[in-house]
């Protein structure tokens, strides 16, 4: 597939597995809202070297370990808002350099600082 911009809303996807996107190098915009993602696999971005935008708001992810963006580090904009996420591993940042803005505004979340250390 050549799309450079891709939305997905309503579906039924609980885990995003790491061989998900295959096959989209060219892939920069990816929206996965409101399709019950409960969890998130290691480097399931991995083959998206190109992807700026990331929105899964309004899903159900509990957890962010950053392992998730191996090798996706174009990302700018990460719209978190609107999950269940508890938890963000400390050097989120770390693992994605260009990034500017993410929301995380509706969620469990009590310290996001670990998150935000570099």
């Amino acid at each position: 597939i050549s799309a450079t911009h891709v939305y997905l809303s309503g579906l039924s996807l609980p885990v995003l597995k790491s061989h998900s996107f295959l096959g989209r190098p060219r892939l920069e915009h990816l929206h996965i809202n409101a399709s019950g993602i409960r969890a998130i696999q290691a480097k399931a971005f991995n083959t998206l070297p190109k992807l700026k935008l990331l929105d899964l708001s309004d899903n159900a992810i509990v957890r962010l370990s950053g392992d998730e963006f191996h090798k996706t580090t174009a990302i700018s904009h990460l719209f978190l808002n609107g999950n269940r996420l508890q938890t963000i591993e400390r050097g989120l940042a770390d693992k994605l350099p260009m990034l500017t803005t993410m929301t995380l505004h509706n969620n469990d979340i009590s310290d996001v600082s670990m998150a935000l250390m570099t």
